[in-house]
């Protein structure tokens, strides 16, 4: 057997190892991850801090822009259960996974991200809001890859595409471990406090232009870092 051969084979049987690995979790994962979020509902104390304004929005048949921080995005699918809600899921094996978890609670995930198909999928999303009401879009705003904590302009483009309002959220908790992936992603723990904040919306108008679509941008990035203090403040005042 020569040396191409073998690693012929060797790839072969990892691709083999690594399609029956990401089968088994579309299986698995979904009811898992959907029970361990019951759990941490369950069990934990919620505060709320205008969010209500972006679900009466909804309600009015008022399409919404969710933006939050792609790390604080775990407790948001569980949040939005029973809504009409839409969301953008990266074209990767843990997308796959995603994409099916979401399903399951019935929302609409739409595949693409920052790295792979973002525009197309921007363009589907736009598609899909313009032609109903009443649609919340959960959007993380740093992408599927970062950098941390900068927000991109998808989001602002989607507000002057569509004429929906643009809310920052933060869903934030006290007691988390945060994984080692470039995001900080928050992994909430069971038997916990949790903190849901919307700062007041962003309205993007039709005919915006470059300078003003940045400034719109810049303006997000803004308020989403005041959510952050907030959201650490919220805790440290009361001394918990």
């Amino acid at each position: 057997m020569t040396k191409r051969m073998a690693e012929s084979r060797r790839k072969k049987k990892f691709r083999l190892l690594r399609d029956i690995g990401k089968r088994l979790a579309i299986w698995f994962v979904p009811p898992l991850f959907n029970s361990y979020m019951w759990l941490i509902y369950k069990t934990s104390r919620i505060a709320y801090s205008n969010l209500p304004k972006a679900w009466d929005a909804a309600e009015r048949g008022d399409n919404v822009l969710g933006a939050v921080w792609h790390g604080d995005a775990m407790l948001g699918p569980s949040l939005g259960r029973g809504r009409k809600t839409i969301t953008m899921v990266a074209r990767s094996d843990f997308g796959d996974v995603m994409a099916e978890i979401l399903r399951k609670i019935h929302f609409v995930p739409v595949r693409g991200g920052s790295g792979n198909r973002g525009m197309e999928a921007l363009t589907e999303m736009n598609e899909y809001i313009s032609a109903r009401k009443g649609i919340i879009a959960g959007i993380a705003v740093d992408g599927s890859r970062g950098p941390y904590h900068k927000a991109q302009i998808g989001i602002v483009l989607m507000a002057k595409a569509t004429g929906a309002a643009i809310y920052p959220a933060r869903f934030w908790s006290k007691r988390k471990w945060l994984a080692p992936t470039w995001d900080k992603m928050a992994i909430p723990l069971p038997f916990n406090q949790l903190f849901f904040a919307v700062a007041d919306p962003i309205h993007v108008a039709p005919d915006a232009d470059t300078e003003a679509l940045e400034n719109h941008r810049a303006e997000l990035e803004r308020r989403l870092a005041e959510l952050v203090e907030r959201s650490e403040n919220f805790f440290r005042k009361r001394g918990e």
